[in-house]
């Protein structure tokens, strides 16, 4: 993310910055509106000879804590809420959580949830129990899952676009194309 700050400092045009920002989301994921603030700020700092990571760094902690929150709230939901599990799985797996700690509980709640939490998550299981019960019991599990599930399927839509981009064999890329109409279209129909 640095070097896209360098080249959008070379980059005079705005339209040609745009297009870095653009890219940037899909290539890193990252949310564009919090990214083009936190560019704005790295090329002001680098236009006084000061370090621009400490913007860019912001806006990736910012969207793991975003991540984080949403793995946390929806397990915190399948706890107070353990008959949700399958509606849950209908769209996430454990390997859908990118906090370790939280795709670790998620491992267990979808192989045997009961009894007592094995120790590595029993502390995360505490603390999730003592948060305020989800208001909307398990439709409130449902939009959770749908918003983890989206950001596998968008990861999924940027790996297959990369994929795509650097084919030239006209057979991957119609296959690759109705793949990521298939992503596009569940996307859509997660509806968020």
């Amino acid at each position: 993310l640095e070097a896209l700050v360098e080249l959008a400092a070379t980059a005079g045009d705005p339209l040609r910055r745009e297009g870095l920002l653009r890219r940037a989301d899909e290539v890193f994921g990252v949310e564009v509106h919090g990214f083009r603030e936190a560019l704005r700020r790295a090329l002001a700092l680098r236009a006084r000879g000061e370090a621009t990571a400490r913007p860019i760094a912001a806006v990736v902690e910012r969207q793991r804590t975003i991540e984080s929150y949403v793995e946390r709230k929806l397990l915190a939901t399948l706890l107070q809420h353990p008959a949700g599990l399958e509606r849950a799985r209908a769209h996430v797996a454990p390997a859908d959580f990118r906090d370790p700690a939280c795709a670790e509980l998620a491992r267990w709640l979808w192989a045997a949830p009961g009894g007592a939490a094995p120790e590595p998550v029993a502390p995360l299981v505490r603390e999730l129990l003592a948060l305020d019960p989800e208001p909307n019991g398990e439709d409130g599990l449902e939009v959770a899952a749908r918003v983890v599930a989206s950001r596998r399927i968008r990861r999924e839509l940027q790996e297959r676009r990369e994929r795509l981009r650097g084919t030239e064999d006209v057979s991957e890329q119609r296959r690759l194309e109705q793949e990521i109409i298939g992503l596009t279209k569940t996307l859509t129909e997660l509806g968020v």
